[in-house]
């Protein structure tokens, strides 16, 4: 997927890119948009945005088993085994946390690896496209490095 968001200077974003971008935030706009809503009430402290894939299984079983009633589990890619996890006052440490006890948990289970990036999010503003394209990015660093079992992660405050 990296080679999708190459930018060509001369014509912009290709389509599929364009349109990747467009799936993930129709997919989790409604949710942050409403954690955004419990942060400005202070109901909750922030959330954390964990993108998970492991290439040949469905990590879904094994993030469900693992995650807390609060956090919400979100289809991300169209193409690709890639899943997205809303933990809710989760700061980075936390995500991180709950990442490599998956991470761990298919290693061991199935002897798959998987890549993995994080953003934790602090203040309610910051824009949810915004949001989606960095969170890609890292994403893509992270499977760029080779490393599986290194997660890429990042603070918004």
């Amino acid at each position: 997927m990296e080679h999708h968001h190459r930018r060509n200077e001369a014509a912009g974003y290709s389509e599929k890119y364009i349109s990747y971008i467009a799936y993930f935030v129709e997919e989790i706009e409604n949710h942050v948009n409403v954690l955004y809503h419990f942060m400005e009430r202070r109901k909750i402290k922030g959330f954390t945005l964990i993108l998970m894939a492991s290439e040949n299984i469905n990590i879904r079983e094994m993030i469900q088993r693992e995650k807390r009633d609060t956090d919400i589990i979100i289809k991300h890619n169209i193409e690709e085994n890639r899943l997205a996890v809303l933990c809710q006052d989760t700061k980075v440490d936390g995500g991180y946390y709950f990442a490599k006890r998956v991470i761990e948990k298919v290693k061991k289970e199935y002897g798959e690896d998987v890549y993995c990036s994080e953003i934790s999010v602090e203040k309610p503003y910051y824009p949810i496209v915004d949001l989606v394209i960095k969170s890609m990015e890292m994403f893509e660093k992270a499977k760029s490095l080779g490393d599986k079992t290194e997660i890429q992660y990042y603070t918004i405050k």
